[in-house]
């Protein structure tokens, strides 16, 4: 499967206005594109607690990454 994946952030934070422009592609322009499916927006959570088994399961990760992951925890939702 192919997919693309875009870091966005909404001036102000406000996602108004950007889910409604989001709404218009997938009513208007997604029927005309091919293999176009699903569109998602990603709002990332406020930071959370710490967990000590989570802080060492990650450590174990990234003696096998040659770089820091990028962490995002949030809700997906349609677009």
């Amino acid at each position: 499967m192919y997919g693309t994946i875009a870091r966005i952030r909404p001036k102000g934070g406000d996602t108004t206005a950007l889910r409604a422009l989001l709404d218009e592609w997938n009513q208007q322009r997604r029927p005309e594109v091919p293999g176009a499916h699903e569109g998602y927006l990603f709002v990332p959570d406020a930071p959370g607690p710490e967990s000590p088994a989570q802080h060492a399961w990650y450590l174990r990760l990234r003696e096998q990454l040659g770089a820091d992951p990028d962490w995002m925890d949030g809700t997906f939702t349609p677009a």
